[in-house]
């Protein structure tokens, strides 16, 4: 009885969170997720709350937390719902920093985990893996290619936000908890 007063009581945290994200309220909802992370430690609750405690990192622009959060979700969490979306994402950051080497290592995981072909991100994992690899064999042959340009990314201003629905995965992991402790 208790633990159902407590996934309840979770789930209406978790909610109330991401309206939070929604309206662009990060700090808010990156507070209202780790609540509920510290308070399940582990489940699909758990998970989607470190998913999203990432999400909220990336648009105070603090990536470098958020890549860790992903990271660390994925591993506690090898066949989470939100593992896949993590990964891309992870793969996406660091294509933005021009990481090819550390994008592609992601990309590579999402492929080569059976589990993982029905979900939305393999495909788009196959292409972008494509493009990379005829890039590179097109620079090994001395063909000219587009040079990488690193995105820098400022903090979303919460008028600026949209709400829509994002629907990349959560990290989980107890040692996330302990490194995003002062990320807000």
């Amino acid at each position: 009885e208790r633990e159902a007063e407590k996934l309840v009581e979770a789930e209406a945290m978790f909610n109330t969170a991401r309206s939070d994200y929604h309206r662009g309220e990060f700090k808010l909802a990156y507070s209202g997720f780790k609540q509920v992370y510290e308070q399940m430690k582990e489940g699909e609750l758990a998970e989607n709350s470190l998913y999203w405690m990432a999400l909220c990192l990336i648009d105070v622009a603090q990536v470098d937390k958020a890549k860790k959060v992903f990271a660390r979700m994925s591993e506690a969490f090898p066949d989470g719902q939100k593992t896949c979306p993590a990964l891309f994402k992870l793969s996406g950051l660091y294509g933005e920093e021009c990481d090819i080497n550390m994008q592609k290592q992601y990309l590579q995981k999402i492929l080569s985990t059976k589990s993982r072909e029905k979900s939305a991100e393999f495909e788009q994992a196959a292409e972008m893996l494509q493009e990379i690899l005829e890039k590179e064999d097109k620079k090994s042959a001395g063909e000219p290619v587009e040079r990488c340009v690193p995105v820098v990314r400022e903090p979303v201003k919460p008028t600026s936000r949209k709400s829509t629905t994002d629907n990349a995965s959560e990290p989980t992991a107890s040692a996330t908890t302990e490194s995003t402790e002062a990320a807000l």
